[in-house]
C-alpha cells in the first residue's frame, strides 16, 4: 500500500510549484495537486503505480495543460461573443496558446536539475544565490545552469519569438 500521507507531505510544494508554472495561479495549482491525490485515494487498487513520483508529476502536468485548455477554451469563447465579428481573434489567440505550448514542452525537456534551477529563477524570482542556497549547490552552478536552460531554449525555439526577462 502507498503511504500517501507521507507522500502528501513530502511532494506538495514541488507538485504545486510544477503546476503552477502551467497555471499562473498559487490557488488553482493547490486544487489540482490536491485533486491528483484525491484520485490516487479514490484508486480501487493503488499499488498498480509502479512509479509515484513520476506519476504524481506527470499527473500534475497533465491535470494543468488540461486546465490551461479549459480555461483558454472559455476565455476565447467569451473574447468571440463579444468581438464575434473579428474573425482573427480566434487564430491569433490559438497561435498564441502553440507558441506557449511549444514554450512549456521545451522546458519541460530541460535536463532534471537544469529545468529545477531555470524554474526557481524564472518562475519562482529567487535570485541567483537564493535559489544556490535553496538546493544546496554553488552559485556557479546556478549560473552555468541557466545558462545552458537559455542556451537550449534559444535553439529549440529559434523560430518563436521568445523574450524571458531575468533581472538578477
Amino acid at each position: 500500500m502507498i503511504n500517501l500521507e507521507n507522500k502528501f507531505k513530502s511532494a506538495y510544494k514541488e507538485l504545486c510549484l510544477i503546476s503552477l508554472f502551467y497555471v499562473k495561479d498559487i490557488k488553482e495549482a493547490e486544487d489540482i495537486v490536491q485533486d491528483i491525490f484525491v484520485k490516487i485515494l479514490e484508486r480501487e487498487n493503488q499499488d498498480d503505480i509502479i512509479n509515484l513520483n513520476y506519476y504524481l508529476k506527470k499527473a500534475v502536468k497533465n491535470a494543468s495543460l488540461k486546465r490551461i485548455s479549459q480555461n483558454n477554451k472559455l476565455q476565447l469563447l467569451d473574447e468571440n461573443a463579444l468581438f464575434y465579428n473579428e474573425a482573427s481573434t480566434f487564430d491569433e489567440n490559438e497561435h498564441a496558446l502553440n507558441k506557449k505550448v511549444q514554450l512549456y514542452k521545451q522546458i519541460d525537456g530541460l535536463p532534471k536539475q537544469c529545468k529545477k534551477i531555470f524554474l526557481l529563477c524564472v518562475l519562482d524570482d529567487l535570485k541567483y544565490q537564493e535559489a544556490a542556497n535553496q538546493l544546496g549547490i554553488s552559485i556557479n552552478t546556478v549560473k552555468t545552469q541557466m545558462k545552458k536552460a537559455f542556451k537550449t531554449l534559444r535553439k529549440e525555439l529559434k523560430d518563436t519569438y521568445l523574450l524571458i526577462f531575468v533581472s538578477k
